[in-house]
């Protein structure tokens, strides 16, 4: 058995990724509707306490809930000795060096070490333990299988050969130094070389393109061992399949979203723990009626209120009506902005407007507090840059899992959000009953410090000045951006002007800085940015949280480092180590053609501006400390003048 921690099966280790156990033994995890067994299976199980309401997400999502991955304890009745299920893969086996180097196939379900069984040609007869290839196969629609060994080695699509096989490494560090041949002695022995390779521009892979030769292409099948054991696919996929290692980072990408928690509208009389009450698990066959309209919350009260405890004079019929609304997925009130009801949320960043304006003020709750320390209590440098500074002194963050992809991050251009949430499921059509509509989730209560960028600064520093011509600042995040639109990942209307690069860049710069000031690890510091530069309703913030806290969420020190005596002092320490990287001028200079992933960073390398992924939302893309700290013999003056 595997241990890993619940947060870490939302990401890195979610449905369909592999994942290497304490022997040595290389598993996948199982589709997420096995991950609760039934309740003839385990009389005990009780769904409900893994269950989480987050109404905004789950609006936006379209889910009727979230439930945390269950976790393993023996001691208590119910719920005990649950775990995730998964399944040994890959499959096939070899003997290892100096030994025959004889293939074949285990059982995905056997958790024991699998043994050669040619002990003749073993000196002294003896048993050697078999490993695991180093190989798999997969494809940009998130499938993956055994990689096609009597295929690869027989150059056939449908290879009839059932003879042993052997995989010998022939010395050299390249893959077409591996071979791998066949005991039928028809075909010569075939090296490796190649079967990683990929065009992405033409979306081809030279697994498929040679495997057979003569101009027959080898298809994905479709496999899917995370969601039925053993699967080997169909050939109903059709996409280009690719060869990939086990430990490649592209084997496995998870879609994940996530959101801040926000309580009702202040004066609604709705507090956080109204709304834990609500979420009573002997509440749970009332919610999914009323969310699906087929019992009305008035007749559905009394019961709340008998199960709940609570009087109507200390909890109105109103304010209750509004809590079960709010819970079971309702929206607070009618639209009257004249929208679409079923289009709330229709971008990320319409979604992230509404935590834009709650940061901006102060709140007292068990989920979420926000403190204002004063404005005026900034020194005069601190307030000419930022309007406002808030110190979030409690979270709450749910992180779900939404699908997955591999080959890249957001899959191919025909993958869709449903065919990747469809991928977590061993029966996507099961989330079709408003009890089994759920993804899995992740929580985190923490602390963090929400910066909001001076929006009339920002315009005078993003302006074109020269209605002829693009100013130095935009000539230059135009060099970004047109990196950007040539990748597969682009997004129109993603990378929002140079405020975006400013804001994103120097929240890594703040990240660095702040490991040496709070006590927190980089790592378990998160960056959450809030930009748009539509004029009507104009975005320019950040919040900068803890993403790995213990329950209380909190050691105090990241709002402690947002205070008014200690904030300036380490923004312009930040900004002060952004002025020189360790690799200048190289780093400088390398920004004009592009570094980093998918080249688009431009002065930003791990000696200045990068952090680990997990604490980016934009996988280290969109890096520049030109944006931020100015590139004077540029002509670009920098937005934190009065700082440094």
């Amino acid at each position: 058995m595997t241990q890993v921690r619940r947060s870490q099966l939302i990401s890195p280790f979610g449905s369909g990724a592999l994942l290497t156990d304490e022997k040595g033994i290389t598993h996948v995890t199982s589709a997420i509707d096995k991950w609760f067994p039934s309740t003839a299976d385990s009389p005990t199980l009780d769904v409900d306490s893994f269950r989480v309401d987050e109404p905004r997400l789950s609006r936006r999502l379209g889910t009727d809930h979230f439930r945390l991955p269950p976790d393993f304890n023996l001691r208590r009745k119910k719920n005990a000795k649950l775990s995730i299920p998964s399944q040994r893969f890959p499959s096939w086996h070899f003997c290892p060096e100096p030994y025959c180097g004889l293939m074949r196939q285990a059982s995905p379900t056997t958790d024991m070490a699998v043994y050669c069984e040619n002990t003749t040609n073993h000196s002294g007869g003896k048993k050697v333990r078999m490993f695991q290839v180093r190989f798999v196969a997969m494809c940009d629609h998130g499938h993956m299988s055994d990689f096609p060994w009597r295929e690869w080695v027989h150059r056939q699509v449908e290879p009839t050969c059932t003879m042993p096989m052997r995989l010998k490494a022939m010395g050299g560090a390249e893959l077409s130094s591996i071979q791998v041949s066949c005991s039928c002695g028809s075909v010569s022995p075939r090296n490796m070389g190649g079967v990683l390779e990929s065009n992405r521009d033409e979306q081809t892979t030279r697994l498929s393109t040679t495997l057979a030769g003569d101009g027959i292409l080898y298809t994905c099948r479709g496999a899917r061992p995370w969601a039925v054991v053993g699967d080997q696919g169909k050939g109903d996929c059709g996409r280009h399949i690719q060869g990939s290692l086990l430990n490649a980072s592209n084997l496995y990408f998870g879609d994940t979203v996530s959101s801040i928690f926000l309580p009702p509208a202040e004066g609604s009389g709705i507090s956080d723990e109204l709304l834990i009450k609500v979420n009573d698990p002997d509440l749970a066959d009332l919610r999914p009626a009323i969310k699906s309209g087929a019992l009305k919350i008035p007749p559905a009260r009394k019961t709340f209120r008998s199960v709940l405890k609570l009087r109507e004079d200390v909890v109105p019929d109103e304010i209750l009506d509004a809590a079960i609304g709010i819970v079971c997925g309702l929206r607070e009130k009618p639209s009257d902005s004249g929208t679409d009801p079923g289009n709330e949320y229709p971008d990320e960043v319409a979604y992230r407007r509404e935590e834009y304006e709650v940061l901006l003020k102060e709140r007292s709750g068990r989920l979420l507090t926000i403190r204002d320390p004063g404005q005026e209590n900034y020194s005069e440098e601190i307030r000419s840059c930022f309007s406002k500074v808030m110190l979030v002194e409690r979270l709450r963050e749910t992180r779900v899992l939404t699908g997955f992809t591999r080959v890249m991050p957001g899959g191919g251009p025909a993958l869709t959000p449903e065919m990747k949430r469809d991928l977590l499921r061993a029966v996507p059509e099961a989330a079709d009953i408003p009890s089994e509509n759920w993804l899995p989730a992740s929580l985190t209560y923490g602390e963090g410090i929400f910066i909001q960028f001076d929006e009339d600064q920002l315009r005078v520093w993003g302006k074109d000045e020269d209605s002829e011509a693009r100013s130095p600042l935009n000539q230059r995040f135009d060099k970004l951006h047109s990196r950007y639109e040539s990748t597969m990942r682009y997004q129109e209307g993603h990378l929002d002007g140079p405020r975006f690069v400013l804001i994103h860049t120097f929240a890594h710069l703040l990240i660095n800085q702040l490991v040496f000031e709070c006590g927190y690890s980089s790592a378990s510091l998160r960056e959450r940015l809030y930009v748009s530069s539509d004029p009507d309703k104009p975005m320019a913030g950040l919040l900068i949280y803890t993403a790995a806290g213990d329950s209380d969420g909190t050691m105090g020190g990241l709002v402690r480092s947002g205070e008014p005596a200690n904030l300036e002092i380490i923004i312009r320490r930040a900004l002060s180590q952004a002025e020189w990287c360790a690799t200048d001028p190289i780093c400088m200079e390398a920004g004009e053609a592009g570094q980093g992933p998918d080249s688009c960073n431009m002065a930003a390398c791990h000696n200045c501006a990068l952090i680990p992924e997990t604490s980016c939302e934009e996988f280290n893309r969109f890096l520049d400390r030109g944006h931020v700290i100015g590139v004077e013999e540029k002509g670009i003056s920098s937005f934190f003048t009065a700082l440094l």
